[in-house]
């Protein structure tokens, strides 16, 4: 896969906060402009270590905010290689999150031990930008670490990760346009294969079972997904939809008097859906 391993040396008094993750930067901006690797897993191990040993959160905060500028300006570093631009995917997260018993009690203690199944524990930052990613989208619902493989599986049309237990973040991203005798979606993101499905919109809501167009999309991340209409619409904003394809594949079966396959994909208790107005 063109995956690359690079070892940083540990520095002295290792059972120490790390001063700073610059030795970290400045090797992986050499390794990614040297040998071009697909894949890169970076683990920022003075911010993991301070969060371990400061003696207060604020420690912890201002060593998060000394990696900030590096990211950004490791990001923009990638958009002047053509073998990155336009092309990459970042992901930044962790591996935990960090403890709340304690917190009411005036220490400061607490939040520098993790382990148990509070609630501190189990949130855990995950920010994501790149083709396929939709800007400014905030995932609403309970998401997993193990989401993360799949995931990246999906936005680079890679092989789907047979022993992954998590599962892909399914996701449409539309905009404006004229409508013709077509509807163009910018970005669709699908755990399976699968339908966008496009539906009116009458006093408001979406005309379901009922649709004006559909087409097949692949697991995966697709751009620009071309949804032909089956017939003329007036108003002034439609509804992208993702269904799934669980009936005689290949064929959409869901619709007036046959909505036991091809259902929406239902995320947070509702369908899927992107809106998208009409410019006339």
């Amino acid at each position: 896969l063109g995956a690359t391993f690079i070892f940083v040396p540990e520095e002295p008094g290792s059972n120490q906060p790390a001063g700073n993750d610059a030795p970290v930067f400045a090797q992986l901006a050499r390794t990614l402009a040297s040998e071009h690797p697909r894949w890169v897993m970076v683990n920022l191990k003075a911010v993991d270590r301070t969060g371990h040993y400061a003696v207060n959160p604020e420690g912890y905060l201002n060593a998060i905010r000394s990696v900030d500028q590096p990211i950004v300006q490791l990001w923009e570093s990638l958009q002047t290689d053509p073998f990155y631009a336009n092309n990459t995917v970042l992901i930044i997260t962790s591996d935990h999150g960090r403890d709340r018993e304690g917190q009411g009690d005036g220490t400061t203690e607490y939040w520098r031990n993790h382990g148990n199944a509070n609630a501190g524990n189990r949130e855990i930052p995950l920010i994501m930008l790149g083709p396929g990613v939709q800007a400014g989208l905030e995932l609403e619902g309970a998401y997993a670490l193990q989401d993360i493989a799949p995931t990246i599986a999906a936005l680079t049309a890679t092989a789907s990760v047979a022993f992954a237990d998590g599962h892909v973040s399914d996701a449409l991203e539309t905009a404006e346009q004229e409508l013709g005798h077509a509807v163009v979606v910018n970005s669709v993101t699908a755990a399976a294969d699968g339908w966008v499905v496009i539906h009116a919109i009458v006093d408001g809501n979406p005309v379901v079972p009922a649709s004006i167009g559909h087409t097949y999309v692949k697991a995966g991340t697709t751009e620009n997904v071309y949804v032909p209409l089956t017939g003329d619409y007036d108003g002034d904003t439609v509804i992208a939809m993702l269904h799934v394809d669980d009936g005689e594949l290949g064929v959409y079966e869901f619709g007036p008097g046959s909505v036991a396959n091809d259902n929406p994909v239902v995320i947070d208790g509702g369908p899927l859906v992107s809106p998208i107005s009409i410019d006339d």
